[in-house]
């Protein structure tokens, strides 16, 4: 079995979480929202099959008000610890409680493929390669 490459601590905090360009927004009031992303067609998902059994054609994420306040902020341009930061200074909490939440949070958007998780160390490497 493949193990899976993951983030140390301080390239988790340096990493820029960036969503997904193919998930789209529905807004639900003032400060929710539903994010939306396409499922892959897989063979099993027509005809015949699709005459007897519906299949989704996408997934739905329904955000509270926190989560979209988190949502909003993976833009590509913020790093993970700015999100905390921003995170902790907005509901006055400790940067470690802000970390906990935002970092569990941020993990379930990656697993469902709605954020990837940009780490900086990709950039410095692809400049210091050498002809």
């Amino acid at each position: 079995m493949k193990r899976r490459q993951g983030f140390s601590v301080d390239q988790f905090l340096d990493a820029m979480p960036t969503a997904n360009a193919a998930i789209r927004e529905q807004a639900v009031g003032d400060d929710r929202v539903v994010l939306v992303a396409p499922l892959k067609k897989r063979w099993f998902n027509g005809p015949p099959v699709t005459w007897f059994v519906p299949m989704k054609r996408e997934r739905r994420v329904g955000l509270d008000a926190l989560g979209t306040e988190v949502w909003r902020l993976c833009d590509g341009r913020h790093t993970t610890e700015q999100i905390m930061d921003l995170f902790a200074q907005r509901h006055r909490i400790h940067f470690h409680e802000a970390r906990v939440c935002v970092s569990q949070f941020l993990r379930m958007l990656t697993e469902r493929g709605m954020v990837a998780m940009v780490g900086l160390h990709s950039r410095e490497s692809q400049t210091d390669r050498t002809p």
